[in-house]
């Protein structure tokens, strides 16, 4: 970065002389450094998921949530800074109302991507406010169909098929680029974003202990998001770690925390 200190990384108002936003690309550094999100795209649903490491064996388990409900039929996965997640979070809520106390119909996932993109954008343009430190996955099913979205720091939103975002991202990528996400069932789609999950944990935090939370929009919910039961996340882990990946399987059972089904 070469204009870095010559003052054009003080304001995300300001371009440099390379046309590039400092303040940016430092916030989707910071969204990057904590977690992992996955998001699919399947037949028949959407699946999102989430690992992270536990920050404290004091915690209250599924305290510091990073997989929430938008609307029913809505949900979102994010990665980076809390605070700055739980403000979006409350933007994407309060739009998904407005639009139903509007028009007395269920907000469609993508009328709340892009306003949710706009509210994250505008932060990118004055002076007075920092962008926020979050990449936001948000998976949803309307009279269109199921939908995958992902909206990055800057407030650009793309439509995916597939998705990863966070601190194990490159390891992810590669893996979920071989699936085939147009006929793949839901239920096995969970198993392999659990190994995924965990494989990332592994890479970037070793054997720390760690939060997992799964989720997802299917015919087996009725269209609404819900969270997977939790038995099939856990038949998941037992199989990854019989496999031996790398000889990491000691101590998962002591690691895993149980994710609360709202």
């Amino acid at each position: 970065m070469t204009s870095v200190g010559t003052g054009y990384d003080i304001s995300s108002s300001t371009y440099s002389t390379e046309g590039r936003i400092y303040q940016v690309e430092y916030a989707t550094q910071a969204a990057n450094s904590f977690g992992t999100s996955i998001g699919m795209k399947v037949n028949n649903g959407v699946i999102l998921g989430s690992v992270s490491r536990k920050i404290s064996k004091l915690l209250k388990p599924a305290s510091n949530k990073c997989i929430s409900h938008v609307d029913k039929h809505i949900g979102i996965a994010t990665t980076g800074w809390t605070a700055d997640a739980r403000e979006i979070l409350n933007i994407a809520r309060r739009e998904a109302e407005n639009y139903r106390s509007s028009y007395k119909i269920p907000p469609p996932t993508t009328q709340v991507v892009q306003r949710l993109g706009f509210y994250i954008h505008a932060h990118t343009l004055y002076s007075s406010v920092r962008p926020f430190g979050v990449n936001s996955i948000i998976g949803g099913k309307d009279d269109n169909g199921y939908h995958l979205h992902m909206i990055e720091p800057s407030g650009e939103h793309w439509g995916y098929r597939g998705c990863v975002v966070g601190k194990g991202q490159k390891e992810v990528k590669t893996e979920l680029e071989r699936i085939d996400l147009d006929n793949i069932d839901p239920t096995l789609a969970v198993n392999r974003m659990v190994k995924m999950l965990l494989k990332a944990h592994r890479d970037s935090e070793k054997e720390e202990p760690y939060h997992m939370e799964i989720s997802w929009v299917t015919e087996e919910t009725n269209g609404y998001h819900e969270r997977v039961p939790q038995n099939i996340i856990d038949d998941a882990i037992n199989q990854f770690e019989n496999e031996g990946h790398e000889g990491e399987g000691e101590g998962a059972d002591e690691a895993q925390e149980t994710m609360e089904v709202e």
